[in-house]
């Protein structure tokens, strides 16, 4: 009998304590956390992922394994702050991360093995000339290897008849995988849009030179590409078409297994 009465006493001081911490809690205050979680802040990074991709960055910052610690950790230096904040990080992340990216290019495309290799290596020689359009071309052959009839620069026509004129076909790839969720959206979005690393631009003025943007560059119409922004732009390109292609595949893959 005793032992019920110390369980119902226990049991009491539980409630009473659980009673005051529900009565100190400002419920207003949660609301507006939570309508920040939910609509804001996907809205805000998916934001963030099309303004970093038109400047040429393509991040995976945050996988969709990562920790939720370290997903906050990596976007409190990207969001809310200025271009050069966001470019500092962004070169000393991927600069921090370019030996796992190579190995694990490495082990997923032996078939490129060489073309990777070369690719890094001219970037750590500073031949930035030269690792840029590799790199650029690296990207587009990892496209290739996982969806062979879609090029990772090719765009639709702008025809009356398309129903996705002037999308770049990268678009066609969503059209096959089950609706994203939230979080993959605002994550996979630079697949989905044009942004300027793709735009035609055919008489640069002397800034436009300097962008990363493939046109430029691969057409022989830029004499300015070649710094290290770029090319760790280049490198965040190819690791980006990388591991969001793996995961639209397996994606696609338990999709057609259900």
């Amino acid at each position: 009998m005793k032992k019920l009465e110390d369980l119902i006493k226990g049991f009491q001081i539980l409630a009473e304590k659980f009673k005051k911490l529900v009565e100190s809690i400002d419920w207003v205050k949660i609301k507006q956390v939570l309508e920040y979680l939910t609509k804001q802040l996907p809205k805000g990074i998916e934001n963030l992922s099309v303004e970093l991709a038109n400047r040429g960055w393509f991040i995976w910052v945050w996988d969709f394994d990562t920790p939720l610690e370290e997903v906050v950790d990596k976007l409190s230096n990207l969001i809310g702050k200025c271009k050069e904040d966001q470019d500092n990080y962004l070169a000393g992340y991927i600069t921090s991360q370019i030996e796992a990216i190579e190995q694990e290019l490495l082990i997923e495309y032996p078939d490129r093995t060489k073309q990777i290799e070369d690719s890094f290596k001219t970037h750590k020689l500073k031949l930035y000339s030269a690792s840029v359009p590799t790199l650029i071309c690296l990207s587009e052959g990892i496209c290739r290897d996982h969806y062979p009839r879609i090029g990772l620069y090719s765009k639709h026509t702008r025809d009356k008849k398309n129903k996705k004129p002037g999308m770049p076909k990268t678009n066609d790839i969503f059209d096959k995988i089950p609706p994203l969720e939230v979080y993959e959206e605002m994550v996979l979005k630079p697949l989905k849009i044009s942004s300027d690393v793709t735009k035609t631009i055919r008489n640069p003025n002397n800034e436009e030179q300097k962008m990363f943007n493939r046109h430029l560059i691969i057409h022989g119409l830029s004499k300015e590409y070649g710094t290290k922004a770029n090319s760790l732009k280049a490198v965040s390109l190819a690791y980006f078409i990388h591991k969001s292609l793996c995961y639209l595949k397996k994606k696609s893959k338990k999709r057609d297994q259900a």
